[in-house]
């Protein structure tokens, strides 16, 4: 999105922010948690599919808002990151973060979906 101008980007971002509902059903602390990276893969979109369906609260980290799985259904949280490939760093940094605000008696699941 750095083709962007700024305005465009605010404004895309301000209507992502609205437009995340999730059931109540699926935001219980309770169910297990699953951190999908590089959600936008279509193998990303099934492993978030078959995880919500299963029954887990589904992270899934991207670089866009135009990242597919940040558009799912069973998409509990949407976490804007760098891909590993282009700035390992910054992915790492973000990752380690969300792991952090997992709670520390309930380990998420995590499926790394691309390969630096």
């Amino acid at each position: 999105m750095a083709d962007l101008p700024a305005e465009v980007t605010e404004s895309i971002d301000a209507a992502s922010a609205r437009v995340t509902t999730v059931p109540e059903h699926r935001m219980d602390a309770k169910l297990p948690t699953a951190i999908v990276t590089d959600g936008l893969r279509r193998n990303s979109l099934s492993a978030i599919l078959a995880l919500g369906k299963a029954g887990f609260r589904v992270t899934v980290m991207g670089d866009s808002i135009f990242t597919t799985g940040f558009w799912s259904r069973y998409t509990t949280r949407r976490v804007r990151a760098p891909v590993a490939a282009t700035n390992a760093d910054a992915f790492g940094e973000h990752l380690c973060r969300e792991l952090e605000r997992c709670s520390a008696s309930a380990r998420p699941v995590l499926l790394p979906m691309e390969d630096p």
